[in-house]
């Protein structure tokens, strides 16, 4: 079985895509016009099969193409004769596996781009209320929005999304579905550095045991972030919504998909066991060792943002403590902020 044929039986096992857009919710509905329009395409309820197609075209042109302009043309080859596809793959964001043949394929978890959209939604919505309606209605939207986040894993992804646009405006809509791209491309940069880093082995080393192996895993997951992370950076400069020279946005924004993580890790309902795959190191590993770097370089520039990123930090360890976390997240909705940033 190569590798094509393997996708597709992993697609047929791990279930359908989401159903066509007539049976998509009135909120539904104007969430994909919204995200569709600032894509410049059609907003046509699509036929499953549409659907797929342009699933693929997505990964392929938005989120693939400047990774592969990143790379030498030894490694652009690799990728870009990897099979990649949404999947149903629960709690799972992304996934690397090797086909039969010892080839690789890439999975994405199809309710990540949703997930994470909502996620930055509801933030925008956050700023809105809390000056329409003060702080009590802001924080109830905040917990509100995080017992649904909890659910939505505990629920294998089922849940439906609560979209609130109240207040929300066009451009916060664009930074919204900018912020989830930058996002989506570091979780596929990460997946692609799982590839070319080698990290795909089929069975145990010979005298390795099961440890040693956790171990092994924890250390790949780590360099599969760094290396991500760089690959990220210098693709999205290759995007038609880079600003001209990198900031702490483009950095903070995907590091706060470890904020998404943290809350889920940490909510005792769910427990780490459910919410971080075998093998993986807690998000708070994760984020520490990302941004640890930035603490110790003797980088004049690197010195300018490190108060920024001890705030980011403090927000991020915030969360299993929710009225710290409230106080705290105020700090970081100036993300929102277009910085000059040009639309598709």
């Amino acid at each position: 079985m190569d590798e094509q044929d393997y996708l597709m039986t992993l697609l047929e096992l791990y279930g359908e895509p989401d159903g066509p857009g007539d049976q998509w919710t009135p909120a539904q509905q104007a969430w994909h016009q919204a995200r569709n329009q600032q894509l410049g395409i059609s907003n046509a309820p699509p036929s499953k099969d549409a659907l797929l197609d342009f699933r693929e075209s997505y990964i392929r042109n938005y989120l693939l193409a400047p990774i592969l302009e990143t790379l030498d043309p030894a490694e652009r080859m690799r990728i870009d004769n990897v099979p990649i596809a949404f999947a149903n793959l629960r709690t799972l964001n992304a996934e690397t596996r090797l086909a039969p043949n010892g080839k690789p394929v890439i999975l994405l978890n199809q309710g990540v781009a949703s997930l994470v959209s909502y996620w930055w939604e509801m933030k925008a919505a956050l700023n809105h209320i809390r000056k329409k309606s003060g702080p009590k209605a802001s924080e109830s939207h905040l917990l509100e929005s995080y017992s649904f986040l909890l659910l939505f894993y505990a629920n294998n992804g089922q849940a439906s999304y609560p979209r609130s646009f109240e207040g929300i405006t066009e451009e916060e809509m664009h930074v919204v579905l900018i912020h989830s791209i930058r996002t989506e491309i570091f979780i596929l940069a990460h997946e692609v550095q799982h590839v070319l880093l080698n990290h795909l082995r089929p069975e145990l080393d010979q005298g390795q045991n099961e440890s040693e192996e956790m171990s092994r895993r924890g250390r790949q997951e780590l360099d599969a972030d760094r290396f991500g992370m760089l690959t990220y950076l210098n693709a999205w400069t290759m995007t038609p919504w880079f600003s001209g020279s990198l900031s702490t946005t483009d950095l903070l924004v995907p590091m706060d998909y470890f904020t998404l993580r943290h809350l889920i890790e940490r909510n005792p309902e769910i427990g780490p066991s459910a919410a971080v795959p075998s093998g993986h190191p807690s998000a708070e590993v994760r984020a520490k060792a990302l941004l640890a770097p930035y603490f110790t370089s003797n980088n004049p520039i690197h010195e300018t943002i490190k108060d920024e990123l001890r705030d980011w930090m403090r927000y991020f360890l915030s969360v299993p403590n929710l009225v710290e976390h409230f106080t705290e997240i105020s700090r970081h909705l100036h993300l929102f902020e277009t910085n000059g940033e040009e639309k598709p």
